[in-house]
């Protein structure tokens, strides 16, 4: 329990100290690059075209990023 503790710790800081509105960008960025990328597996799986791949999969990396 204590390493989770340390992850959550090191994705959003210290939950006490940082305000609600932050808390809740970096959840909605982090559910957000997660759906990009379920995105991109779902369209490789699919046989569809490449180009909603590359774009899913920059935009997921570059809202981790930020």
């Amino acid at each position: 329990m204590k390493k989770f503790g340390l992850i959550e710790k090191a994705i959003f800081g210290d939950t006490y100290q940082i305000s609600s509105e932050r808390y809740f960008v970096t959840i909605s960025t982090l559910v957000a690059s997660l759906f990009l990328l379920i995105l991109c597996f779902a369209h490789i799986c699919a046989g569809l075209k490449i180009t909603p791949v590359i774009l899913a999969g920059s935009s997921s990396i570059l809202i981790l990023g930020l």
